[in-house]
């Protein structure tokens, strides 16, 4: 009986640091997801809808959104992929709080600048 408890607390135990180990992956990969889009959509805040994505607006966009992967302890790329849009690619790691495996999350957005109508009457 001793043994079959010891068995059964040993597997709870496992069980319970992969639910705790999961949870802080989802939580990166959340973070990172959410680091990736706001840093898109502050790269498209910094260009000027006047100037038409001009490129010292491109550059300064680059660098608006380069200040925001710092400001979230992130890692990442950006890229201009077209007039106005701004590709981000958003790296964050951590680390299962009982097993301590490391982790890397990548996630892509996009982000285009609007000018003027493009649907509509």
């Amino acid at each position: 009986m001793t043994v079959w408890i010891a068995v059964v607390a040993a597997g709870l135990l496992i069980a319970g640091a992969l639910v705790v180990d999961v949870g802080a992956k989802v939580r990166t990969t959340t973070r990172t997801d959410i680091v990736a889009n706001e840093s898109a959509r502050c790269a498209t805040g910094a260009i000027d809808p006047r100037s038409r994505a001009s490129s010292a607006d491109m550059e300064n966009a680059i660098r608006a959104a380069q200040t925001c992967l710092t400001n979230s302890d992130a890692t990442g790329t950006v890229t201009v992929t077209g007039p106005g849009e701004i590709t981000v690619t958003a790296r964050k790691s951590g680390q299962g709080p009982w097993t301590g495996r490391g982790w890397t999350i990548t996630r892509t957005a996009v982000a285009r600048l609007n000018i003027g109508v493009e649907t509509g009457e």
